[in-house]
């Protein structure tokens, strides 16, 4: 839906308005990201992320994998995870009810979007990465 607001507003608004309208499009979206969600179960969540981003980024890396670092970070994923499905089962309004997934649409139509995103960003973001640095191609090759 997102891209569909872009493109009616960048065909809609004449050119010296649209930098201003992507402008307010942009606060408005990180306004409700970051206002948004319930702070307990949403700052929960991103601690559990960020502590397993570290450990991916820097196990057997900057650390070993049996380090004590490691090991601490991994636990913290799990404990915080395991905290933020409590909170959302004992939670009046959740930020992710979890009685949805039981049914098989709502699942089945879950796995169909992360599929189709995982596809959005391949083709939108890894695919000119590769075509640029491996295949030497340009960013503006096919515009001339």
């Amino acid at each position: 839906m997102i891209p569909i607001a872009f493109t009616l507003m960048y065909d809609l608004m004449p050119v010296e308005q649209r930098g201003k309208l992507g402008g307010i499009f942009g606060a408005v979206f990180g306004l409700a990201s970051i206002f948004g969600p319930v702070l307990g179960g949403a700052f929960t969540l991103v601690s559990a992320v960020v502590s397993l981003m570290i450990v991916l980024k820097l196990g057997g890396k900057l650390f070993p994998w049996d380090s004590l670092p490691i090991i601490g970070l991994f636990s913290a994923f799990v404990v915080l995870v395991i905290l933020f499905f409590v909170a959302e089962t004992r939670a009046a309004e959740p930020i992710i009810s979890l009685q949805m997934f039981s049914s098989r649409l709502y699942s089945t139509s879950n796995a169909i979007a992360v599929t189709a995103g995982t596809a959005f960003v391949t083709s939108s973001v890894y695919i000119p990465i590769y075509i640029q640095g491996v295949l030497g191609g340009s960013a503006v090759e096919f515009l001339q």
